[in-house]
């Protein structure tokens, strides 16, 4: 199991770190959830091992955007940190109230190495909560446990959490769209346990991506080759390792009849597609998705597609 979650944002990929980490922390401070205030301000240059300023005092989040403005620039990383109450798994069986560490950062357009780089694959900014496992139910057979109706009733009420959050940065920071990503898996899309798209056309840029890399590679791991050359044994990662080997390969060979034709997929196409309700659509319809962190959006992406090189 994942050790952390985070929530990636794309589609403002040029914007200034100070801007971005400004608005994330505005959102975040509107969640219900936040109850605090900011610390652990750090600004990185160029690399993650480069701390160029550190500050441990509380800030609120106009004070926070003040010191981000300080330390603006493209080849920078801005980050910070809060603490929010979820439920956790104590010592006992049953859940107990905790409180989890959140940190946020977002990271100029020259930050880190070339290679890494990418709107669709690191996107501009994210919130990195550093547990993951009280956002699993208790399914199969741990679903009969006489205290699996707790769990997964704090379960619950940490995923409708996750979800408004997601909501609100959808709402106040508008990038082009936000997936919820566990670490077990390469930030492909349809690796995401969840999506929040803001119009057709970023959905359409997503599966023209999968595409190239599909075709080229990912340029993150060029030594790998194109994704259709892949093992989805030896190269699990790229197909989740929570995935088990038959779903990997079942998706491998979904991803090879379908991609081929991504690649001139129009915003268009998928605009209609999507107007057509028996089609999936990977946008939260409602909070409360109790198994949410044991799916992926990949039916939904795949259904699109799949409807789009038919037509």
């Amino acid at each position: 199991m994942s050790a952390t979650i985070e929530l990636l944002l794309y589609g403002d990929e040029q914007a200034p770190p100070a801007a971005s980490i400004g608005k994330l922390a505005h959102a975040v401070s509107a969640w219900p959830l936040f109850d605090g205030s900011w610390k652990d301000f750090c600004a990185r240059q160029k690399t993650a091992t480069n701390r160029v300023a550190v500050e441990d005092s509380p800030l609120t989040s106009d004070l926070l955007e003040e010191r981000a403005y300080t330390w603006n620039g493209d080849d920078r990383m801005l980050e910070a940190g809060c603490t929010v109450p979820f439920w956790a798994h104590g010592d006992g069986p049953l859940p107990e109230p905790g409180r989890f560490y959140l940190e946020i950062s977002a990271w100029g357009s020259q930050f880190g190495a070339r290679r890494y780089l990418g709107p669709n694959s690191t996107g501009f900014a994210k919130i990195l909560i550093h547990r993951s496992s009280p956002f699993y139910a208790a399914l199969g057979p741990e679903a009969l446990h006489p205290d699996a109706p707790a769990i997964n009733a704090g379960v619950q009420e940490n995923i409708d959490a996750l979800v408004q959050l997601v909501n609100i940065v959808q709402e106040k920071v508008s990038p082009t769209s936000v997936k919820v990503f566990d670490d077990e898996g390469l930030r492909l899309p349809y690796n995401a346990r969840f999506a929040c798209y803001r119009d057709p056309s970023a959905i359409a840029d997503d599966l023209r991506y999968l595409s190239q890399v599909w075709e080229e590679g990912w340029a993150s791991y060029p030594d790998d080759g194109p994704m259709k050359s892949l093992d989805p044994h030896e190269h699990a990662i790229y197909f989740h390792l929570l995935r088990s080997e038959a779903e990997r390969l079942q998706l491998r060979r979904r991803l090879a009849a379908l991609l081929p034709g991504a690649s001139q997929l129009s915003d268009e196409s998928v605009r209609g597609i999507l107007a057509d309700h028996s089609v999936p659509i990977p946008m939260p319809t409602s909070s409360g998705q109790l198994e949410m962190m044991y799916h992926f959006i990949d039916e939904s992406l795949l259904a699109i597609l799949s409807a789009a090189v038919t037509a």
